[in-house]
């Protein structure tokens, strides 16, 4: 089999759009829940010999190993969007970032999981073996349970976005009178509201549909071309191409950063930016100032 294939095929699979936790209203529970697993876990299992270890407080230092957990998601969720937000963009998030965060994130808590073991626990000695054997149960004991709630929350994720487009499509079937065929567009058997769009982005043999629906930042995988796209929005004169992989609603644009060779474009509710090639700038220029 051809090298480049199996690697183009590698990098289209980690590169397939996934829902981040750190974006789900229910993200606080769902770390909860697993820490709680962790800590039942430990105490049903007892690794490094700890049946034979005696404490009047065993199992509360046991489920220390859960808050480790907890304590390594409160420092993601705070701090890194604080300090990469454009990296941890729910719009931008894919397979490939889920799985290294996952493995960055049970290699930090193996540490913080050997530390306690070290200050609680008697029994375990602060040696370079004791650390990698750290690594492992956590590897062992924290994988299972981060790739459960990652299924749970993509299927949530997937489940919400189809009952969203299913009302929007059954609306639209029945001519409900709150729902205008002007004001709303198909796209490969899906229908959205155009004024809800935010931008359309090409991802190889996909486009995907940016919007804010319900105060939620939505995101919409549909198999088609954004050429075609660009021909089914040619009636509504809010939709500009400003990039070879981007159409923008320019109703949504807040303002620009940039220059006569390149732009990037502001929009409300949205943190992420949408750039404009050279050949746009000209054009997508005109059309702000006009806006304005």
């Amino acid at each position: 089999m051809n090298r480049n294939y199996v690697s183009e095929k590698i990098n289209s699979f980690l590169s397939r759009p996934y829902p981040l936790l750190l974006a789900q209203k229910d993200r606080w529970l769902y770390v909860c829940i697993i820490s709680i697993i962790i800590a039942l876990l430990i105490n049903l299992e007892q690794p490094f010999g700890l049946h034979g270890w005696i404490h009047p407080y065993k199992g509360l230092i046991l489920c220390g190993f859960g808050c480790t957990y907890a304590l390594t998601k409160v420092i993601f969720f705070v701090t890194s969007p604080r300090i990469f937000p454009n990296h941890f963009s729910p719009y931008n998030w894919t397979l490939g970032k889920e799985i290294s965060t996952i493995l960055m994130l049970l290699i930090f808590t193996a540490a913080l999981n050997w530390i306690h073991a070290v200050a609680a626990i008697s029994i375990f000695n602060a040696s370079w073996y004791s650390f990698f054997c750290m690594q492992y149960y956590t590897i062992i004991f924290g994988t299972p349970p981060a790739v459960t709630l990652g299924l749970f929350v993509m299927l949530q994720h997937a489940h919400n976005s189809k009952s969203h487009v299913a009302e929007t499509n059954n609306k639209f079937t029945n001519n409900e009178c709150d729902i205008d065929k002007a004001t709303h567009v198909q796209i490969n058997g899906k229908f959205f509201a155009i004024s809800d769009i935010l931008y359309i982005e090409a991802n190889q043999n996909y486009v995907e549909i940016h919007s804010v629906y319900d105060g939620s930042k939505q995101k919409q995988l549909c198999r088609t071309t954004i050429k075609h796209v660009e021909s089914l929005l040619n009636s509504s004169p809010h939709f500009v191409r400003c990039h070879k992989s981007f159409l923008v609603n320019i109703q949504k644009v807040s303002g620009w950063k940039g220059n006569s060779d390149k732009i990037v474009l502001q929009l409300e509710e949205c943190t992420e930016k949408v750039p404009v090639s050279r050949n746009f700038v000209p054009r997508v220029k005109k059309i702000l100032s006009e806006k304005a």
